[in-house]
């Protein structure tokens, strides 16, 4: 007898034909190849070439009716775990068909020999499909390695669906495996993601993160991680993400010493990002703003595009971000506000000014402070000395022959007389030019602010070797300002 439309090769059975559980009778004119199960007689029955037909005398599909325990074996057979029940795996397993976790079941990972002493791990391999309707729970002390491929979808039934994965133990995805998931799925409970591999999210469907959790494999796919309020995903590895969208009012943390790369056009619509590490956006790619964020990731390197399309940027009391943009700076045509409450140093996407202030993508408000220029390197040159040099709106201080490099400030202080926005800069007093290149934000007034003095302020264009220079206050400052530091010329 040949299988019928639906049915898999080897008399496996397709999920998307599956009609549900029915008790007493038959479904009423199932369609060439569609499937059910008889909960009153425990089989599975079908249209096979139009005959109404029990099939599970085959031998291609097992029925998991009762709490079951598999370990340390091939299974040949599709398997389907029903409604109420838990099959518990566990040590080395190949899945050679399809397995089928309908809505309420439970695939349970739990080696007996897991303890606080000895953690275990198991070796799974899904040869077939890997339907999730019900939950996949990973018990403490317990890792599981997935070595092979996996896409996770789910069965259209008539009980539903509520795909979960759980528990406290470890999923781990190895470096040349993917996990795709075609499936709407819930993470929760406190179980452990690991791994160099990658996690890959199809179009229209949406991991949601209802737990704290940390990752150390790359994301791909087109389709959307939403982080749940109160919840954290953490970043602990250098990863790259590509085309996923995040979101969510939960926290995206990236964990000292790692660097989350987006390596593809992504939207990220997240509540915020924070973490001691680096968020990186590659040449030729585009980070787009969803929402707006509160951002306190310690360094955000832009190499492509980051397009703010107008929303909220708040860095919050207390953190310091640094952001460095090699690549563009996009808004909408009414700017973005970046709130900054902490402190911010911002390199890139700027122009100098003259006499009056530097341009600036966003608009500016919080009670912090920001320091920017539209670079962040030269070396060399005389040195002009201001030790709590007071400098009024159009004011100069202090004076050195210029030696032709990029002129720039390194600054350890900064008290401003008004809040508002300042410049500093340059005054060529032999060719009586000016140039401002040096933007600061001063949230609260006569207040002096630490600023980290190892950073380089500077337009990055040579000036004139042997012209004198004098340190510059732009006439569009917002009053008086107080600097210690030194200006390089």
């Amino acid at each position: 007898m040949s299988a019928p439309q639906g049915f898999g090769s080897g008399g496996g059975l397709s999920p998307t034909t599956f009609l549900g559980t029915y008790s007493g009778s038959n479904p009423s004119s199932p369609a060439n190849g569609y499937w059910w199960y008889r909960v009153d007689l425990g089989q599975i029955w079908a249209n096979v070439n139009g005959s109404i037909i029990p099939i599970q005398s085959t031998g291609a599909v097992a029925i998991i009716s009762s709490n079951t325990a598999i370990a340390n074996t091939d299974v040949f057979n599709d398997i389907i775990v029903l409604p109420n029940v838990t099959l518990t795996i566990y040590g080395n397993i190949v899945f050679h068909g399809n397995v089928t976790i309908l809505n309420g079941a439970t695939l349970l990972s739990s080696n007996p020999n897991a303890s606080s002493t000895a953690s275990q791990t198991n070796n799974y391999s899904f040869l077939g499909n890997f339907y999730l309707n019900g939950t996949y729970e990973i018990a403490q002390y317990n890792t599981d390695n997935i070595n092979s491929n996996l896409t996770i979808a789910m069965v259209l039934a008539s009980a539903g669906a509520n795909p979960t994965i759980s528990g406290s133990g470890t999923l781990n995805i190895p470096s040349t495996v993917t996990i795709t998931l075609n499936i709407n799925l819930t993470y929760l409970g406190s179980p452990s993601l690991s791994g160099s591999g990658t996690l890959s999210i199809g179009s229209g469907y949406t991991l949601t993160i209802n737990t704290n959790i940390t990752w150390t494999f790359n994301l791909s796919g087109s389709g959307s991680i939403s982080i749940s309020s109160g919840y954290t995903l953490t970043i602990g590895a250098n990863i790259t993400v590509s085309n996923i969208t995040i979101a969510g009012s939960g926290t995206l943390n990236v964990s000292s010493g790692y660097t989350l790369t987006v390596s593809a056009n992504i939207t990220l619509s997240i509540s915020t990002i924070s973490g001691s590490g680096t968020l990186s956006v590659s040449s030729g790619y585009t980070l787009t703003q969803g929402a707006s964020i509160t951002l306190s990731v310690s360094t955000v390197n832009i190499a492509g595009t980051w397009a703010n399309a107008g929303y909220g940027i708040t860095i919050p009391s207390g953190s310091t971000v640094t952001i460095t943009i090699t690549g563009s700076f996009t808004t909408a045509s009414t700017p973005g506000t970046i709130t900054v409450d902490g402190t911010c140093y911002w390199f890139g996407a700027m122009s100098p000014g003259t006499t009056g202030l530097p341009s600036f993508p966003l608009s500016i408000a919080g009670s912090g402070i920001l320091v920017g220029s539209p670079s962040n390197s030269s070396s060399g040159g005389n040195s002009i000395s201001l030790s709590s040099s007071t400098l009024s709106a159009n004011g100069t201080s202090g004076g050195a022959t210029g030696t032709g490099i990029a002129p720039y400030y390194k600054i350890s202080s900064l008290s401003g007389s008004a809040i508002g926005k300042y410049a500093l800069g340059n005054y060529n007093a032999t060719a009586t030019t000016y140039v401002t290149y040096v933007l600061i934000y001063i949230g609260t007034a006569n207040t002096s602010f630490s600023i980290n003095s190892s950073l380089i302020f500077t337009n990055g264009s040579e000036d004139i070797y042997g012209d004198g220079f004098s340190a510059y206050n732009s006439s569009g400052s917002a009053g008086t300002i107080t600097i210690t530091g030194t200006l390089y010329v």
